[in-house]
Parts: structure tokens; C-alpha cells; sequence
């Protein structure tokens, strides 16, 4: 058929092609609402969860994960911080442990052994660390060095309890890492001020950290920048002279105080102590 010179026809097989990406646009955008609603969802179920300890309510669609039963034994007997959580964070503690083994590399070094007890008592400090978060294995860091002693480190030149390297491996003492787990009320605490400078270091490099962290940690950072907050941090005297050396010091002796002396710190600096909370997403306060 012509009209004014023009041929019409139809063209069964662009007519086909055209319907093909339409229906793929609809196909497309109806799996992107899906995926929204979901991860919708998903937040939903975390927000409403977020109570003494932390953690996240997404996580119980999973399979609970349990230790050996001479593991659990460890944890019992030998760490505070999981005897004084509710029976079902103690699920989520032990499903979080079995993860957390999974990924950690240990390795002693000047003949030291490392014991399966070892490896559970570290372990567990770095879920008590990040137990607060959706993403609770520090990226980055699947390797922990064990002496039996303080160390001569090749990077400072000097004797060190521990260290934290960039290249994602935490060193420790394991004298030292005894002594802080044994005194939990002296602001000293090995294991959690090297797992602290490993957070504060994955977040420096943008390696990925839980929302929590990026959210809060602007808060942190402005506190602390703050010459007259810093000046009277310095002058309560509550947070050790060491602390101040810099930034990453600052924050893992933080860490430290916020798990072993949470009363004293929310008494002294009342404000500081609530961005912490929010910081790591947990309320010590409420397991004591």
C-alpha cells in the first residue's frame, strides 16, 4: 500500500524485537523493586533487633553454627564478656566464632605452639569487638602472629607487646594477651587495641566497614578534633598518656576502656561515651 509515495509494511521481525526489550525493561525494573523491598526488609528486621550487644536479626535466617563442645568450654570458662550475654546472643556469638575460625590464620613464632585455645581466646576478641556489626570480620585481616613474648619488631626497631600492619596481619604477645584478658577492669587489653587499630585501618582504607562505622565515625573524628575536648581528655587523666600519641592510639585506647571500664568512662566523659555506643553499636553499660 502507498500514501504520497511512501511504502508501509510491517516488519514482523523488528516488531519482535521491539516487544523482546520491552518486555526486558519491565522484567528488569520489576527485579530492582523486588531487590529494593528486600533489602528493605532485611533493615527492617536489623533495626528492630538492635538491643544489649548488638548484632543483627537478618542473620538468624541462617543456619546457627555450634563449636566443639571443648571450645565452648573455652569460651565459658575463660571470657567474660560471652558468660554475661543472653542465651540467644550467645548463639549468635558462637555462629560468629565459627566464621571467624574459618577465616584466621594463626602462626607462632620463637617456638611458640599455638593451642586451639589460643586460637578460640583471640578469636573471640575480635567478635566482641565487631559484635555490634552486620559485618563482623574485619576485611582484610585473615592473619594473626603469636610470640611468646614481647618481641623485636623489624618495623620499629624497638620491643613490642603488638602490632597492627597495613598488610593484614595483627602480632601479639601471648604473655601480654593473658594479661589482659585475666584483669578486664584495667583499661589494658592487647587483643582488642590491635583488632581496634585493624578496624580503624580498614576503614582509613576504605576496605569496607559496617554502615555503623562510617555513619558515626564523623562524630567520633569531630569530638576528638576539638581542642577543647581534647584538652580536657588530657586533664581527667582517664585515658592513659599513651593514648594521645596520635589518632589510631587515640581510638584503640578507647576501645579498650569502652569493654573494660564502661561506668567510669560514661561517668567522666559522658558524651564521648554515647558516640562510642554508637560507633561500635553496642551498650556495655546493660551487661554489667
Amino acid at each position: 500500500m502507498q500514501i504520497r509515495g511512501f511504502s508501509l509494511c510491517c516488519h514482523p521481525v523488528l516488531d519482535t524485537i521491539i516487544y523482546l526489550l520491552a518486555l526486558a525493561a519491565l522484567l528488569g525494573l520489576a527485579g530492582i523493586m523486588l531487590y529494593m523491598g528486600i533489602v528493605a526488609l532485611f533493615y527492617q528486621l536489623e533495626a528492630s533487633s538492635i538491643q544489649a550487644g548488638g548484632g543483627n536479626a537478618w542473620k538468624r535466617l541462617y543456619r546457627p553454627r555450634k563449636l566443639p563442645v571443648h571450645q565452648l568450654s573455652t569460651l565459658h570458662q575463660k571470657f567474660g564478656y560471652y558468660k554475661r550475654l543472653p542465651a540467644n546472643y550467645q548463639q549468635r556469638f558462637e555462629t560468629r566464632m565459627v566464621h571467624v575460625l574459618r577465616k584466621l590464620r594463626f602462626e607462632g613464632r620463637d617456638g611458640m605452639v599455638v593451642t586451639d585455645e589460643m586460637r578460640i581466646l583471640v578469636a573471640a576478641c575480635l567478635v566482641k569487638l565487631t559484635f555490634g556489626y552486620r559485618l563482623y570480620h574485619i576485611t582484610g585481616f585473615n592473619r594473626v602472629i603469636l610470640y611468646p613474648e614481647a618481641f623485636h619488631s623489624r618495623f620499629t626497631q624497638s620491643m613490642n607487646k603488638g602490632e597492627t600492619h597495613a598488610a593484614g596481619f595483627v602480632v601479639l604477645s601471648w604473655k601480654d594477651t593473658l594479661a589482659g584478658l585475666a584483669i578486664e577492669d584495667d583499661n589494658l587489653h592487647l587483643v582488642l587495641h590491635e583488632f581496634a587499630h585493624a578496624l580503624y585501618l580498614s576503614h582509613m582504607r576504605e576496605q569496607g566497614v559496617d554502615q555503623r562505622f562510617s555513619l558515626h565515625w564523623p562524630m567520633w573524628l569531630k569530638y576528638v578534633q576539638h581542642i577543647g575536648n581534647m584538652n580536657k581528655l588530657r586533664a581527667a587523666g582517664f585515658f592513659r598518656a599513651y593514648a594521645f600519641t596520635n589518632q589510631a592510639e587515640l581510638f584503640a585506647c578507647m576501645v579498650e576502656s569502652f569493654f573494660e571500664s564502661p561506668v567510669k568512662f560514661n561517668e567522666k566523659h559522658p558524651v564521648l561515651f554515647r558516640i562510642m555506643s554508637l560507633l561500635l553499636n553496642q551498650h556495655p553499660l546493660k551487661m554489667k
